[in-house]
């Protein structure tokens, strides 16, 4: 069973289907299909307030990918528009995860966890996060490679394996700008979520990681 979750849908959306005794590799996982019977803005507007800073936003043609950790709950939450030029409703999907079970209890040694999964030839754009011990620390970084999307997914991949990281899900996605995923892994007491997207010329890497 999940724990109750902290993010909570708007009353007034409508929905479809809920699948909520899935499992992740061993993790509760729980996805919600619905619609929106209002403007796409009204619905971020409302929901903005119970997302916590540091959400990762994706823009395409055809959606919008909103994903955050908060509480030990991985988020993914996508938006898609309505096809009927005659309605404004949008359909969405909402999938979490919880990271660690109830009575489970994980190492919380970090000490292997190495972060060293990132392409050789990556250059830092940006990097921002707590700078004060303790838990809860979340940093968010961006990078840039030359290599192209498959090289640069293959790496991650591989690397994450070798490093001790577990993969919990992989949330690929196409469209009319190219290719992008988004990986779910931790170790340890550590949480990292990749998101990778193809560009002319290049991969951009964001990573959020928190220590819990």
């Amino acid at each position: 069973m999940m724990q109750e979750e902290v993010f909570q849908l708007p009353d007034w959306i409508t929905t479809e289907t809920v699948l909520d005794q899935l499992t992740w590799q061993g993790l509760p996982m729980k996805i919600v299909f619905f619609s929106i019977p209002k403007l796409k803005e009204d619905f971020l507007i409302e929901i903005a307030s119970l997302i916590p800073e540091g959400a990762v936003i994706a823009d395409a043609p055809d959606g919008d990918q909103i994903s955050w950790v908060n509480n030990r709950t991985s988020y993914v939450l996508f938006l898609e528009q309505s096809i009927s030029s005659d309605s404004p409703q949008f359909k969405g999907v909402l999938s979490s995860i919880e990271l660690r079970h109830a009575k489970e209890k994980m190492p919380s040694n970090t000490s292997n966890c190495s972060m060293r999964w990132l392409p050789d030839d990556v250059q830092l754009i940006f990097s921002m996060g707590d700078q004060a011990g303790g838990i809860n620390q979340a940093r968010i970084e961006g990078y840039s490679s030359t290599l192209s999307f498959g090289e640069v997914r293959s790496i991650v991949i591989r690397r994450l394996k070798k490093y001790g990281w577990v993969s919990l899900a992989e949330y690929p996605h196409r469209s009319q700008l190219g290719s992008s995923t988004i990986f779910e892994a931790f170790c340890g007491n550590q949480h990292a979520r990749i998101d990778l997207q193809k560009q002319s010329f290049q991969t951009r890497i964001s990573v959020m990681s928190i220590v819990q």
